[in-house]
């Protein structure tokens, strides 16, 4: 027993440190090391891990987003628009040490993978598209941005069709359709402005069939 006590530490510790390296690697520079292990490192860090630098960048965010669920019903009935990620938001900001906190991440970054692309590799393939040799490269970038953009309209999908249950759960849902919705930040010096900025879909989803084996969210 003592012999266990002593090894939880060191077990825990040993996690902490891969968890910190991991990290390091998603959030640093592209280099031979992140970009061979590239697949592994995405698919411990999305959706819950996912982190960018915007926040303390030159340009920090400059706006805010929102996942929309319209949810079809048995009988061809349908819901409206239903905003599915800014009220989970608000319950984590009332309390950060929920459970939600961690769900919450959840949408937040879907919205960031799906909605944005890394400056380092765009500008790396601007700098390819200079080149006539380098098309192979290029459909190469092509190729993994197209499968990492499928990767999480997979989970954007069990995510709505997760919460639609969580909304609806005594009627039979047959279908889903999502969007994203953008709405631009009210500039320090306007912000006097009492004038709310409208809100406006980035990106649109196509209708699919609801998920059938995941749990509603809540």
């Amino acid at each position: 027993m003592k012999k266990a006590m002593f090894l939880v530490p060191i077990l825990l510790s040993g996690l902490l440190i891969f968890h910190f390296i991991i990290v390091t690697l998603n959030v640093m520079p592209m280099n031979p090391i992140s970009n061979k292990y590239k697949k592994e490192i995405s698919e411990y860090m999305e959706p819950l891990f996912i982190q960018n630098w915007h926040l303390f960048a030159p340009d920090p965010v400059s706006h805010n987003e929102s996942i929309q669920v319209k949810v079809g019903f048995e009988g061809e009935s349908k819901s409206d628009w239903i905003d599915i990620s800014t009220p989970m938001i608000e319950e984590m900001h009332k309390n950060y040490f929920s459970p939600l906190n961690r769900m919450a991440r959840i949408s937040t970054g879907i919205i960031s993978e799906l909605t944005s692309e890394d400056e380092l590799v765009i500008d790396y393939r601007k700098k390819l598209e200079e080149s006539e040799r380098e098309k192979e490269k290029i459909q190469k970038l092509d190729k993994q941005r197209d499968e990492k953009f499928q990767q999480n309209e997979v989970i954007l999908y069990r995510f709505g069709s997760s919460y639609a249950k969580y909304l609806f759960p005594d009627k039979r849902i047959v279908n889903i359709e999502l969007r994203i919705l953008r709405q631009e930040n009210t500039p320090f010096s306007k912000r006097d402005n009492r004038v709310e900025n409208p809100w406006y879909v980035v990106k649109k989803f196509k209708e699919r069939e609801i998920i059938k084996n995941v749990v509603p969210i809540l």
